[in-house]
């Protein structure tokens, strides 16, 4: 599957709630149409009900004055959609937090939330700090993948297909293997 719990979360503490605390909400509306839901035929993505929960414990918060309000549209799988939503307005009613561990974001979504913050950051300078730990979680995952990927064996008859870093940064031309 596409990008699960672990990586939203990353998204969210790495990068959008720091955004968020700069401009202290007074409403937050979120448009929840569960496309990222694990088992929706279009999102591709694998966010599950208790990562929507977590998700919507960390926009309540933030304590927006007037609130926090789902709006329901979209979202392709019926059974995703009513688990995902029913898990959404439990957090919304007071319910618990899901205890369970989140797991570790992919290098794919590290680079992906570097690359954005790299983009938004010029735009709202009190970003830069966040903008730099996204660049410097994202180089050590690399850094780390590559490690890995160094004490595999190469497959018979040709070299890794690794990715290039980005952000134009001055790195030989390594990087992720498919299916990360």
């Amino acid at each position: 599957g596409g990008s699960g719990d672990g990586d939203y979360v990353y998204a969210f503490d790495a990068f959008l709630l720091p955004l968020f605390r700069l401009y202290r909400p007074e409403l937050i509306i979120v448009s929840a149409g569960f496309d990222s839901a694990r088992g929706d035929p279009l999102g591709g993505c694998d966010l599950t009900p208790k990562g929507y929960a977590r998700l919507l414990h960390k926009l309540i918060d933030l304590e927006p004055s007037r609130g926090v309000a789902l709006c329901l549209e979209g979202g392709y799988n019926c059974i995703s959609v009513s688990r995902s939503y029913a898990a959404c307005v439990g957090a919304l009613l007071g319910a618990e937090r899901p205890d369970d561990d989140v797991p570790e974001a992919s290098l794919r979504a590290k680079r992906a939330v570097a690359e954005t913050a790299r983009h938004v950051a010029p735009h709202w300078p009190k970003l830069h700090k966040a903008e730099k730990r996204c660049r410097k979680a994202y180089m050590r995952a690399f850094k780390a993948h590559l490690a890995l990927a160094a004490a595999q064996p190469t497959p018979q008859g040709g070299e890794m297909d690794l990715e290039p870093p980005g952000f134009g940064w001055s790195m030989p031309a390594v990087g992720q293997q498919r299916g990360q």
